[in-house]
């Protein structure tokens, strides 16, 4: 079951499922939710507990007016460690989600033990930046499913090769003994 945790002038829904001395924190990306980690976050739960969070603005988590910077949405993911009582953890990220988990790391590093990027980057052109803007815009009103009307939405991340990814996690794991 979600919970919200306050975060002063918004709060930020968090679903925390699983046990073990091992902690993953898995960061959505633009418009999309929690939900998207459905079908991995049990296989995570194998080896540790698992935190989704909805960003910011997502989901069933609040919308503080803003712009946000990637420092604010970092400092959220600080503040559920915080809240759900985790030292450490390795952050799962997809795209935008990619971009926090980074932010985080650079900024807090010692709160992250490892890092598992999914279609993301540090930095995009300015023509990349547009096409996230009005995938944003887009989606203001109704959320993702207003996204199904926009030509060049791209795709969403299915998490189809579940088995690849954890495949890749597990074997990453050994080597660094986490």
């Amino acid at each position: 079951m979600t919970r919200a945790v306050r975060m002063g002038h918004h709060d930020i829904n968090v679903l925390s499922e699983g046990d073990g001395e091992r902690h993953f924190t898995c960061l959505h990306g633009l418009v999309d939710t929690l939900d998207i980690w459905k079908r991995l976050a049990p296989k995570l739960q194998d080896r540790g507990r698992v935190t989704r969070i909805d960003q910011r603005g997502h989901g069933q988590s609040s919308a503080p007016p803003g712009p946000y910077s990637r420092a604010d949405l970092a400092a959220d993911v600080v503040a559920v460690l915080d809240a759900e009582g985790i030292d450490q953890t390795i952050l799962v990220g997809h795209s935008m989600g990619g971009i926090v988990a980074m932010e985080t790391a650079l900024s807090y590093p010692d709160r992250i033990a490892g890092l598992v990027l999914i279609g993301t980057t540090s930095e995009c052109r300015e023509k990349i930046a547009g096409w996230y803007e009005r995938i944003a815009l887009a989606a203001m009103p109704k959320g993702r499913a207003e996204l199904l009307r926009v030509p060049d939405k791209g795709h969403w991340l299915q998490i189809e090769a579940v088995d690849d990814v954890v495949a890749a996690l597990d074997r990453w794991l050994e080597k660094f003994e986490l």
